[in-house]
Order: C-alpha cells, then structure tokens, then sequence
C-alpha cells in the first residue's frame, strides 16, 4: 500500500544578488519507492556558489532518476557509507576506541520515536543530546557516501573554497525519516500543535564552519538523523534567507492558514520573509505526510476490518429503521389525539351555539 507525500516549494532572488543562487529539487511521492528533497544555498564569498548549488542537487536526484539509489536500498550492504577509521583518527580517536564507539551506538540507539516529539525541550533532548555517531538507514547511507563523493569533485574540479554550498536533505522511506544537513540551511517538522527545528546552528561568528565543497572533510561536519513518522507530519526546508527572517511560530500559523497545502505555505513563507526585510535568496519547500498505515495490517485483516465496520453499519442502519418507525409510529399517535382533541373542541363550541341559541329564544319569549 502507498502511503502518499506532498510537496511543494518557492524559491526567488534576492535584492543583493543578479541571479538566485538558492536551488531545490524533490523526486517521488509516496513512502513505500522513498521521496527525496533537497534544497542547497550556494555560498555567495565563493566563486562557483551557484554552481556547487546546482550541481549537488543534480546529482543527487539523479541518483534516484537512474535507479541508484534503488539498488543500493535493494543491493549489498557494501553499497552503504560508514566513517573510516581514517576519520576516527583524524578526530583524535584510537581504532580501539572508534570500534568500541560504533558497536555501541546501534542504529535503533538513534531512532526517535513519535511519541518523543510532543515539547520544544522533549525535541532538543533527543536530537542534540545524543551520540553523534552515524547510523547507517535504509537509502541514507548511499546518499551519505554521494554526498561526500561530490564534496570532493567540486574541490577537485574548481579548488579548494571556490565552489562551496550548505545542504538540508530530507529522505523519507517507509516509516522513518532521515536528516543530512550540513552549514545553515534548517529543516522543520510541525507535528500536533507544535513546530520544531530540527537542525543545529552551523555558523560561528558569521562564518560557515564547514561546506560541501570543502573534500571528505565534510563526513566529519555532516549532521545526520532520524525519526518515526507519524500521520499528518509535516517538514520544512529553507535556507537561511527565510530562516534567519521566519520564526518557528510564523511557520506554524502560516501552515495552519494554508489550507494545509505545501504550494501555498511555501510561498507564504517567503512572502513572509521578503516582508520581514529578507534581501538574500529566499527558497522554502513544504513536505506533507498526511496519513500512515501500519505495515504489519494485513490484507486479511483489512478485510476482517472491513467486515467488523460493515456489520457495524449494517445493526446501525437497522437501528436507524427502528427509531425511524417508532418515530412514525409516534407522529401517527400524536396526529391522531391532535385530531380527536380537534373533533372534541369543535362538539363543545357546537354544544355551546346551540345552548346559546335556546337561551336567546328563550329571553325573547319572556319580553312578550
């Protein structure tokens, strides 16, 4: 069974710039093939912002267009990224330690669950509280390994910083969402009546600490996560000319007032932004899962389901036929005393006439 995505997305040029160096791009529709989204701000200091941009998003989809990523998900699991033990010890780890680490931080150890995400403190406790290990997902590594693979193509390609991006990639798969992030471009997940940024801040002092771009520096920097789907989730992309003008609140309510339509709260947004004094690229993209169905519910099941509710139709359609009856039953009774009531009213008023007849002939016996 398909479980259905919506998106939509909005991107303009900003007043500081002649041409957008903001790019986007979703492929797929529904949990069960995967949807990818990905949206990329070139950085504007470097030579080639606009191009790195591009080409990351290019690439990327790509990978879903030709089938790439289908046989990683479906291939063997050499197929998946995981750090080398070169990045461990670059980072000041030992390989005993860096063996030690991911033995003990399993993919589940990093699974936030729905029922995790109810408050603001709840939400930053189990995004940011936990290991910074990697986890490999279904799909996710492959797409982590691309990534880094690309990082070093623009740095071979054009050099060292002269070709440099920030990424906020969302792939959705069955169940779960996974989060690879590098620089300031955040994702947000409205869930119930709340709305949560789910990326860190990647700035320091005005300054992007790390970019795609930058060589297989960047698997240490990339920031990767993943949540339990629930019915009506809904994510948000931007990049940080919506971001740093956009509150959490204002996605919120445009969201609500939206209609719920990912096309509608995307140009919302970066109307939102503009107002606000916005003069950088403004792109925002809205992703909308609006049910979920468990997996483990059987066709059979569906149908016992579906026979139970039919049943249950069928006594209540019976019951409906009873207490229309009796309701007949009822109005026919109440017609019938209203009609006896009126026959009554209409045998005294007559008793009544005649009675007042025969007093008047009578009183004019009497005066002759």
């Amino acid at each position: 069974m398909s479980h259905w995505v919506f998106w939509g997305g909005e991107s303009r040029v900003g007043l500081k710039h002649e041409e957008n160096q903001d790019a986007w791009k979703a492929f797929g529709n529904n949990l069960t093939e995967g949807v990818l989204v990905v949206i990329c701000d070139g950085v504007s200091s470097t030579e080639y912002g606009k191009e790195a941009a591009q080409i990351v998003v290019q690439r990327l989809t790509e990978a879903c267009e030709r089938g790439e990523l289908f046989r990683a998900i479906h291939g063997k699991k050499s197929l998946f990224h995981s750090p080398s033990v070169s990045n461990g010890l670059a980072g000041g780890l030992t390989k005993e330690s860096s063996e030690k680490q991911s033995s003990s931080q399993s993919p589940e150890s990093v699974l936030i669950s729905a029922s995790d995400l109810q408050t603001e403190e709840e939400v930053i406790s189990a995004f940011f509280a936990r290991s910074e290990n990697l986890s490999d997902g279904v799909g996710i590594g492959y797409l982590r390994s691309l990534v880094v693979d690309i990082s070093q193509e623009l740095r071979d390609d054009f050099g060292r910083a002269k070709a440099a991006c920030t990424m906020a990639m969302l792939w959705l798969f069955k169940r779960e969402a996974y989060l690879l992030c590098v620089g300031d471009s955040p994702i947000f997940l409205l869930r119930k009546n709340s709305c949560f940024r789910l990326t860190e801040q990647r700035k320091d002092g005005g300054r992007l600490r790390a970019f795609i771009g930058m060589g297989r520096e960047i698997d240490q920097h990339l920031h990767q996560r993943r949540l339990e789907l629930k019915g009506g989730d809904c994510f948000v992309l931007a990049t940080d000319g919506v971001a740093e003008y956009v509150s959490t609140k204002d996605i919120f309510k445009r969201w609500q007032n939206s209609y719920r339509d990912p096309n509608v709260v995307a140009c919302e947004l970066v109307d939102l932004a503009e107002a606000m004094g916005s003069d950088d690229d403004n792109t925002a993209i809205a992703v909308r899962i609006p049910y979920l169905v468990d997996p483990d519910f059987s066709r059979q099941k569906m149908l016992e389901q579906l026979s139970k509710e039919d049943k249950k139709a069928q006594q209540e359609a019976q019951q409906s036929l009873v207490i229309a009856q009796e309701a007949k039953e009822e109005q026919e009774r109440e017609r019938e005393a209203r009609e006896k009531l009126k026959r009554r009213i209409e045998e005294k008023i007559e008793r009544d006439v005649r009675h007042s007849s025969n007093r008047t002939l009578i009183d004019f016996g009497d005066d002759e």
